[in-house]
């Protein structure tokens, strides 16, 4: 049983386990609950985009996996300044 915002609760019995997904051009795998909702593709969690690192444009509707290779992190430490 799914509690959604639309249709309060929605029982499924149907899975699919491990479901290749691309998102910009990279291969992820997924465990996807069918949920028969109207006008919905795919509903991805915040902890999973999280967790994998996945931008959100708004803009363009679309999702992106930024390329983390051969970047380097920069850290920015609080300072205090004397004026």
């Amino acid at each position: 049983m799914v509690s959604t915002s639309t249709k309060g609760i929605i029982v499924t019995s149907s899975m699919c386990v491990e479901c290749p997904v691309i998102i910009d051009g990279r291969r992820y795998t997924i465990n996807m609950i069918y949920k028969p909702i109207k006008d919905l593709e795919v509903v991805l969690g915040m902890n999973w985009l999280s967790a994998n690192h996945i931008l959100i444009d708004c803009g363009r509707k679309k999702l992106i996996s930024p390329k983390l290779e051969g970047m380097q992190v920069i850290s920015v430490e609080s300072s205090v300044f004397k004026l």
